[in-house]
């Protein structure tokens, strides 16, 4: 198999050179497609990798887009039978050349690998955050370099963390499928997570350690912003939704299950201002994801998720009535 790395970036050039020269020397990936989401300082080949520009292909947003806008357009570029998307601020480990032999002339749509968060490293052990790792787990592929993820375990894996870098996708697969990340400034990797999960048909899992997560404090991240473009996320929940679901429903539950602790998330970031307009979009959704019939299934299936709509069907309701 022939993997092409796929990396949004804006103004990073030091990281960015220490991620390319670490792929360059692994080996393992036929090419490097840089794409530079409006940094203040256009990048160039040769500013990006000295040793070897023509290995990177660079190609450039005039205006800032975000970046699942970049990772869409590097998709275009790609002409490996493989990709994995990645971000300039995080890590290849030793295990990945090993990944991509383990896959070698596998049949797959997606692998998913596991990773360190650097919060995880902070606390003086190595690997995933517990919740991610419990998850695994209960999907029963925690141990196993490479084994297939059952589709009843897929709901279950499908709500680790929503990243696009811990996957090596089959090219194929995202172009027939028509996936593509959201092109919003926040949020943009549920819908391509999401998706991937639920139109794929083989699944293969690996217990190895593949990359190393920076998860930064500085201000400035896309993960700090807290004004009304988290507001976007509801229409991105609403793509999700409107991808072909399995009819057992197994994803559905697992994907209400993820939306109603992102909803939880957003209120604790979100500024005071947009709480009135957060709390009006939860209730919305809601409201149409879940006929009485599904919430009566759920309360069957998961009677602990059930409550916790409720509990936020409640609360939405009461600060509505409060602002009235």
């Amino acid at each position: 198999m022939s993997c092409t790395l796929v990396i949004p970036t804006r103004n990073d050039t030091t990281n960015l050179k220490r991620l390319l020269e670490q792929a360059f020397h692994m080996k393992c990936f036929a090419r490097a497609i840089v794409v530079d989401d409006a940094s203040d300082s256009p990048l160039s080949p040769e500013l990006c990798l000295l040793e070897r520009p023509d290995w990177v292909h660079l190609t450039r947003h005039e205006n800032r887009k975000g970046a699942g806008a970049a990772r869409n357009l590097g998709l275009q570029f790609v002409e490996t039978s493989h990709l994995l998307f990645f971000d300039s601020d995080d890590l290849l480990t030793p295990e990945i050349p090993h990944l991509l032999a383990d896959l070698d002339g596998r049949e797959f749509d997606f692998c998913i690998f596991k990773h360190n968060d650097s919060r995880v490293s902070a606390a003086g052990s190595w690997g995933q955050t517990r919740w991610d790792e419990a998850l695994w787990r209960h999907a029963g592929v925690a141990v196993g370099a490479l084994r297939p993820v059952s589709p009843s375990s897929a709901p279950t894996l499908a709500r680790t963390a929503n990243y696009p870098w811990n996957k090596i996708y089959r090219t194929d697969f995202l172009r027939d499928n028509g996936l593509r990340c959201s092109e919003t400034l926040v949020h943009n990797d549920i819908l391509l997570h999401w998706a991937s999960f639920i139109r794929a048909r083989d699944i293969l899992s690996s217990d190895r350690i593949a990359a190393i997560h920076h998860v930064g404090l500085k201000s400035g991240r896309l993960t700090d912003h807290s004004g009304p473009e988290r507001l976007a996320v509801f229409n991105i929940l609403r793509d999700v939704l409107n991808t072909e679901i399995p009819g057992d429903r197994n994803f559905f539950a697992a994907f209400l299950g993820f939306a109603s602790y992102l909803f939880g998330w957003i209120r604790g970031v979100i500024a005071p201002s947009q709480q009135p307009a957060l709390d009006a979009q939860i209730r919305q959704f809601l409201l149409a994801a879940l006929s009485p019939g599904d919430y009566r299934n759920l309360t069957v299936s998961d009677p602990v998720l059930a409550l916790r709509i409720n509990l936020q069907l409640a609360e939405t309701r009461r600060a509505g009535a409060g602002t009235s």
